[in-house]
């Protein structure tokens, strides 16, 4: 069996290259780029931390904070990305309701953070982190090369039914619920990241998780588009111009993002005792 620093360092040699091809296409604009580079980021992040003893900890830690800064700067255009195209896809389900401006209000800002994003990865830090991560992929730094991958996907289980149980808790509602939910959703991405790269023979685990991380991003989305709704009803309220659709959208939306919730825990119930 493939030791986890073996299994690591052929998932970061893959990822590495992703994010080498896929940084320049964010910077260019193209479809689905910025995306899949802070998915590779997010990838990457998590093998690191699965493979802390095997690549040393001090190494290890210090790379996933960089990347995670870099991520976290992209973040607000993937965000407003999102919007926009939840936005546009909402105009294109209900022609009959005029949400042009908000579209087009959507649009600028999208533009403005995706300028900003890609200054970001023209920058000298991202090219330093660049050359650290070619560095791990070329000459790793010395670790444990005999621990196994097992303990990875353990822990990885146990972290998510705790995050599960604490967004089950009694009496949560509105944001903080939203919080932990979105917990869940991220240790459901490590989950599958590891069990994907890491684990050999683990393809039903990362199946489930997989299912868990799209039904609460699928409701994450259409809040956060039922919000921009809201703000547009506000808007329009002061303009002079108010219409009482935007309002029965937004509730819609919330509708469907109640029945993701059903979805997230048909998925949860088939996870490995």
């Amino acid at each position: 069996m493939a030791s986890l620093r073996n299994r690591a360092m052929t998932a970061v040699e893959g990822l590495v290259g992703e994010i080498e091809r896929l940084a320049p296409a964010t910077v260019r604009d193209e479809d689905d780029a910025l995306h899949d580079l802070r998915v590779a980021m997010r990838k990457l992040r998590s093998v690191l931390a699965a493979a802390r003893p095997a690549f040393g900890r001090v190494a290890a830690d210090r790379l996933r904070e960089a990347v995670k800064e870099v991520a976290g700067a992209l973040g607000d255009a993937r965000d407003a990305e999102v919007l926009l195209d939840g936005l546009a896809g909402l105009a294109r389900e209900f022609p009959d309701v005029d949400l042009s401006d908000l579209v087009e209000r959507r649009r600028t800002v999208t533009a403005e953070a995706k300028t900003r994003a890609a200054e970001v990865l023209r920058s000298e830090a991202f090219a330093d982190l660049m050359a650290d991560l070619r560095s791990l992929r070329d000459a790793p730094p010395d670790g444990n090369s005999a621990k196994g991958t097992g303990g990875a996907l353990a822990r990885d289980l146990a972290r998510m039914r705790r995050r599960m149980a604490a967004a089950d808790a009694t009496g949560l509602a509105g944001g903080e619920r939203e919080r932990r939910l979105h917990e869940v959703r991220k240790a459901a991405k490590r989950l599958r990241y590891d069990a994907d790269l890491l684990v050999p023979g683990s393809g039903s685990v990362a199946a489930v998780a997989e299912r868990m991380q799209d039904a609460l991003g699928e409701r994450r989305d259409l809040l956060a588009v039922a919000e921009e709704l809201e703000r547009g009803v506000a808007y329009r309220r002061e303009a002079g111009d108010p219409d009482p659709r935007l309002g029965s959208l937004a509730a819609l939306l919330v509708e469907r993002a109640d029945g993701r919730l059903g979805e997230y825990r048909a998925a949860a119930a088939d996870l490995p005792d």
